[in-house]
C-alpha cells in the first residue's frame, strides 16, 4: 500500500541527498537534482494516500489541512 510506497520514496529521495556528498561532477548534481525535484510532488500524492489509509476517507481533508498549516507555520519560522 501507500506505507510502502511513501518508505521507497523516502529512501529515493535520501540517495539523492546524499549523492553530492559522494561526487561533485556534473552529472552526479543533475541526477540529483532531477530526483530530488521529481519527488517533491510526488510525495504530496503518496502522502495524501497514506493519510487516507490512517483516518479514513472522511478525516482525511482536516488532517490534510493540519499538515498544511504546519508546513506552513514551519516555512515560515
Amino acid at each position: 500500500g501507500f506505507h510502502y510506497a511513501l518508505l521507497w520514496v523516502f529512501v529515493i529521495k535520501t540517495i539523492g541527498v546524499l549523492l553530492p556528498l559522494f561526487s561533485t561532477g556534473m552529472p552526479a548534481l543533475i541526477v540529483s537534482s532531477m530526483i530530488v525535484g521529481a519527488l517533491a510532488p510526488g510525495i504530496s500524492a503518496v502522502l495524501s494516500g497514506r493519510i487516507a489509509e490512517l483516518v479514513g476517507l472522511g478525516g482525511h481533508r482536516q488532517v490534510w489541512g493540519w499538515m498544511t498549516v504546519a508546513v506552513g507555520v514551519a516555512q515560515a519560522g
